[in-house]
């Protein structure tokens, strides 16, 4: 597979980051789709070093531990979904790779072989996307039976930020071929951006149905490509962006007497952690020390940790706010100087404090 099929999804890990690790943290007051919270978190680049590792990994923090068990489903045991997205969970995956990876990138439609379409897609491999996405909606007039000229369309749109337009030509391009990889990727990280740009701007409920058909999506990726670390990593940042409207909805319900609803709710959020949290754990046994997927897991184990606390589960939190302490600590050892790592393990250090104490003055809650 050619490098730039790589190299535009570089940009989204790095501006995605600022956006997944401002959900952090345990907010004052619980916000609605109508009220933007401040994201006042920046995340600084730096450079790696690797340090030793155990079997475990680095700082042995990435273990996932399945929670939900923790909060109670309906009378029947069974997880209610307030959206009935039938993408929860998300665990299910293929477990044969294919023999030849490299099929799945080349096995795409090739209905337009003239010299234009080879043109609009130098073009794309050369980040004029301007150019070449005139070129090929000509092309498209002409061929709208063309997968790969709506996918490499679709790569157009979303270079250049116009993420509806993005979607709506991967669709089309899936549509036509439902096994293109390219355009089932593609489509996996639109909706991932454009999640988060809806989540700055305060469209929370939008917000989450982006991320949700994001995790979706991605997931059709892991069940035909088990290995592509590009789509784990994608996976990651879906579900910890899926878990934030959740965490939200079930502190509120529970502020407001609803327990029932609250529990459901909180078992929902903890699913979509672990998915989250799996996701970076496989991406980062490919690629070590990586500091993205660390902050991602460090950060969604601090979430749920809040979250138990609210629902009075100390000692399931207080596990889950050390493992958080760890991840944040391997992020400093490869990047002493990280103000992200620094300031979020200053909070989970608090909290620990906090957990701490209420397991004293409760010992027998769990």
């Amino acid at each position: 597979m050619n490098t730039f099929h790589y190299l535009r999804y570089f940009w989204i890990l790095a501006l995605s980051l600022v956006i997944v690790i401002c959900g952090c943290g345990e907010p004052d007051i619980i916000v609605t789709d109508s009220s933007p919270e401040s994201d006042d978190v920046i995340v600084e680049e730096s450079n790696t070093t690797v340090v030793e590792e155990t079997d475990q990994g680095v700082g042995g923090w990435w273990g996932v531990r399945q929670v939900k068990h923790a909060f109670k489903g309906d009378e029947n045991g069974n997880m209610i979904d307030p959206n009935n997205d039938e993408s929860i969970p998300f665990s299910a995956t293929s477990s044969n790779e294919p023999t030849n990876p490299d099929e799945v990138w080349m096995n795409e439609d090739q209905v337009v072989t003239d010299d234009e379409y080879k043109t609009a897609t130098d073009l794309v491999a050369a980040q004029q996307f301007v150019e070449a996405k005139n070129i090929l909606l000509n092309i498209i007039q002409r061929h709208p039976d063309s997968s790969s000229a709506w996918r490499w369309l679709g790569d157009c749109y979303y270079n250049l930020l116009e993420l509806p337009e993005a979607i709506e030509a991967y669709q089309r391009a899936r549509t036509l071929y439902p096994e293109n990889y390219f355009a089932m990727r593609g489509e996996g990280f639109a909706h991932l951006h454009y999640g988060n740009e809806l989540w700055r701007l305060g469209e929370r409920r939008n917000a989450h149905d982006q991320y949700r058909k994001a995790l979706r999506t991605l997931q059709e990726c892991m069940r035909i490509y088990p290995g592509d670390v590009e789509a784990l990593y994608g996976r990651s940042m879906a579900a910890e962006g899926a878990s934030r409207r959740l965490y939200q909805n079930a502190i509120t319900l529970l502020k407001e007497g609803r327990q029932q609803e609250a529990e459901s709710e909180a078992r929902i959020c903890v699913e979509v952690i672990d998915e989250g949290i799996e996701s970076a754990r496989q991406r980062l046994l490919t690629k070590t020390n990586e500091l993205g997927p660390i902050i991602i897991t460090g950060g969604l184990f601090q979430r749920r940790a809040i979250l138990l606390k609210y629902f009075k589960r100390y000692s399931q939190a207080s596990e889950d706010i050390q493992k958080a302490i760890e991840a944040y600590e391997a992020v400093l050892k490869l990047s002493p100087e990280n103000s992200l790592a620094k300031t979020e393990l200053d909070k989970c250090l608090k909290y620990q404090e906090d957990i701490d104490t209420l397991l004293e003055n409760d010992p027998s809650q769990f």
